[in-house]
């Protein structure tokens, strides 16, 4: 593959701002039931996510250079899908982690009907 006319989406930091907040609102929609009950707590359940966006990043940075590469076409799919399934093992860890490391400073907050 060549180079394209585009914009690299590596190299446009708005978008990677914009997604990189677009999941934190996902990953507090995921925690829904657990809500921080203090503000060191809420500024780490924050914190979190952080390296699973750097992750994502370094994975499309590799998968793009993965295309490029001259070798096998299914080394290269093979080498694809083992990147996906690490970035979901990542997210897995990330929501364990905080589901267990955070049991005192996270409660349990439904809505009640009034």
């Amino acid at each position: 593959m060549g180079p394209t006319p585009f914009r690299s989406a590596l190299r446009n930091w708005p978008q990677w701002l914009g997604l990189t907040a677009v999941g934190e609102i996902i990953w507090f929609s995921v925690l829904y039931p657990l809500v921080p009950r203090t503000l060191r707590a809420a500024c780490v359940l924050a914190l979190i996510p952080l390296p699973l966006a750097g992750y994502v990043y370094l994975v499309v940075y590799l998968l793009r250079r993965l295309a490029d590469a001259q070798w096998n076409l299914r080394v290269r799919q093979g080498i694809t899908l083992v990147l996906a399934i690490s970035v979901g093992c990542v997210g897995f860890v990330l929501l364990w982690i905080t589901e267990t490391h955070f049991d005192a400073e996270v409660g349990y907050f439904l809505m009640h009907r009034r």
